[in-house]
This record gives C-alpha cells, sequence and structure tokens, in this order.
C-alpha cells in the first residue's frame, strides 16, 4: 500500500516496463447491433456511456441496464439477438441541482438475486467546474434471481464512495468535495469511468488522475451501503502515459479493461482505445486489440457477451459516447 500511496503522490520510482499499446491490432468487428426504443432528447440519444447484463438463464435474451451521463439517463433494456431493446425508464429518486452523470454499470450475481450497481462520475461539473453532489452516488438496483429482470422500486443509494476516496492520500486533492475549488477533468479532476463487481466487491476505474498510470479502487460492495465508510484498496495499472480507464467488463482470471484518454477529448486520439487484460492484482495489463470510432464517437461502455475458452478470442460488446443510440457493436478480442 505504501508504495501505491507514493505513485499516487508523484514520489514513486521509475514506473514499470511495459508493452505499448500503440501497435496492437484493430479488433475485429462481428456485428453491429439496432438500439430499440427512444432514449430521449438529442443529448440523451448521445450519451451512453454504460452498460451491464445479468448472465442469461439460458440460451435467449438477456436482461441489462442502459446508463449515460446526461439528463439522469437510466433504462432497463434487453439484448437479444442484434438488437438492445429499451423497456422502461428508471427513475432513481434523488434530489438536488444538477445530474447524476451516469459513469458506469456492472451486475454482481448473489445466492438471493443479484443487483445492478450504477455510479456516478464523482467529479466535478464539466463546464463550470463546480460540485454537484448528485454526481457523488452508487447506486444497487436489485434483479429478479430467476431472470435477472430490474425487480419493481428497491433502488438503493449511497454516497459513501466520497468520503472514501478524500480518505486516500494522494487522491483527495484532485477530488471535488463541497464548500472547496475543484479541478476540472482537464486539470487532472478525479472522476470515475468504469465499475465491475466480483467475490463481493466493486472495482471504481478512474478516468483521471492518469498523467503517471491508471487507478482502480476496490471497494467490498455491501459495506459500501452499510454506513461508515469502508476503506478502499488502491490498485494501480500501468498504461500508457495520460490513458486511464473507460470502463471494466470482469472475465475469467480477471478483467477487460477499456482505456482511453484520460483528459480532454477534442481531438482525433479520444476516439482511439484499447482494450486490455488485467488480472486484477498486478501493475501490469497486457493490450489486447484497440477500438477506433469512424465518426466522433468515443468508446465508452464495454459489456462481455462471450468469455474466452482455451484460448478463443472474447467476443465483447462497446458502446460509443457521442453517437446516436450508441452505435453498439460486437467485437472480436484476442485472448490474452
Amino acid at each position: 500500500m505504501a508504495a501505491v500511496l507514493a505513485f499516487l503522490l508523484g514520489t514513486a520510482a521509475p514506473l514499470l516496463a511495459q508493452q505499448s499499446a500503440a501497435t496492437v491490432p484493430e479488433a475485429r468487428v462481428i456485428r453491429d447491433l439496432v438500439l430499440k426504443g427512444d432514449l430521449g432528447t438529442g443529448k440523451e440519444k448521445r450519451s451512453l456511456s454504460g452498460i451491464a447484463c445479468a448472465p442469461p438463464p439460458g440460451p435467449g435474451p438477456r436482461a441489462c441496464i442502459l446508463v449515460g451521463d446526461e439528463k439522469d439517463l437510466m433504462w432497463s433494456a434487453t439484448l437479444a439477438g442484434e438488437t438492445i431493446r429499451l423497456d422502461a425508464r428508471l427513475h432513481p429518486a434523488q434530489a438536488g441541482a444538477g445530474e447524476l452523470d451516469l459513469e458506469g454499470a456492472t451486475f454482481a450475481a448473489a445466492p438471493e438475486g443479484g443487483a445492478y450497481y450504477v455510479t456516478g462520475s464523482h467529479g466535478a461539473s464539466r463546464s463550470e467546474g463546480q460540485y454537484e453532489a448528485r454526481r457523488f452516488q452508487v447506486f444497487r438496483i436489485p434483479t429478479d434471481p430467476t431472470t435477472g429482470a430490474i425487480a419493481p422500486g428497491g433502488i438503493t443509494s449511497t454516497r459513501a464512495l466520497e468520503n472514501v476516496i478524500a480518505a486516500i492520500p494522494g487522491l483527495a486533492r484532485l477530488a471535488c468535495r463541497e464548500g472547496t475549488t475543484c479541478a476540472r477533468l482537464d486539470a487532472d479532476g478525479l472522476n470515475i469511468e468504469g465499475i465491475a463487481a466480483r467475490d463481493g466487491a466493486l472495482y471504481f476505474g478512474l478516468r483521471n488522475p492518469a498523467t503517471a498510470g491508471a487507478t482502480i479502487l476496490k471497494v467490498p460492495a455491501n459495506a459500501l451501503f452499510a454506513g461508515p465508510a469502508p476503506k478502499a484498496e488502491v490498485l494501480r495499472v500501468q498504461l500508457d502515459a495520460g490513458i486511464g480507464v473507460r470502463d471494466l467488463a470482469p472475465v475469467a482470471g480477471g478483467f477487460l479493461i477499456l482505456a482511453g484518454l484520460g483528459r480532454s477529448d477534442d481531438h482525433l486520439a479520444a476516439r482511439r482505445s484499447v482494450i486490455h487484460f488485467w488480472d486484477g492484482r498486478s501493475e501490469t495489463a497486457k493490450p489486447l486489440a484497440q477500438i477506433t470510432s469512424a465518426d466522433d464517437g468515443k468508446p465508452e461502455a464495454l459489456q462481455l457477451i462471450t468469455d474466452s475458452i482455451a484460448g478463443k478470442p472474447y467476443e465483447v460488446l462497446v458502446l460509443m459516447d457521442g453517437v446516436k443510440d450508441g452505435a453498439p457493436r460486437v467485437y472480436e478480442v484476442p485472448a490474452p
């Protein structure tokens, strides 16, 4: 832990040697999907930032949740064949000014059923650089134990992660806090964009800070919703310089990381992201394939469709931010 904190404070030893992601091949496109339904206004149609799907009860459709970083965008959905069907808009009962700025979603199985977890950015508003309390929440949405469909009602939320981050040396100074001057994204202001669940823990992937590597916070899920803020395990992952986590997906033996620019999206490099394999413990991640948008979209959300078995490729679904309906597309990604 001491070494990790030293890294976050900028006093760590020279970075580990790593394989650059600059030369990895493009992921092979398997198929394009169609989103059926109306996400809402013009901004909402171009703001999908997270997707999570429950394991199917058998061959056939999968229950999912879609979230976006505009206008409190949260939908239950169904993934079936070559379509994603919007089922019902969800309305978390949260008062206060500003947007929820939802950036990631994951599904966690449990003996009694399971739940989706959705995270806000925990960062300052991009336009004003202000603290808005609604951005600093993690939601838990219970599901039907048989189908994985979202159960009626029962959505809960917590703001405990804000205090968890504030207790981490090296991150607290970059975090946006009520009553303080907030660092914006382009000034390395803290921002969460990825989330994954495994073995009772939630892994929060930080898009920023990413000047000297990426940071992932591991927090017990139940403790996060149960009262006093738990302690986080701070995990360090060496990606290329200035590259942070845009999303996470649990796979056998570890996680896939969708990695992209930590800072501004206002140039062509923002359209390129690289999928890495990370074992969930070490400081290195192996680049597997790159995803490049053909337009102004940025690869933003990652959902595993088929895990790698005996060296066979992964199949993953990627959504683009800034493109109508997220331009959902399934890719083949080589095994590590």
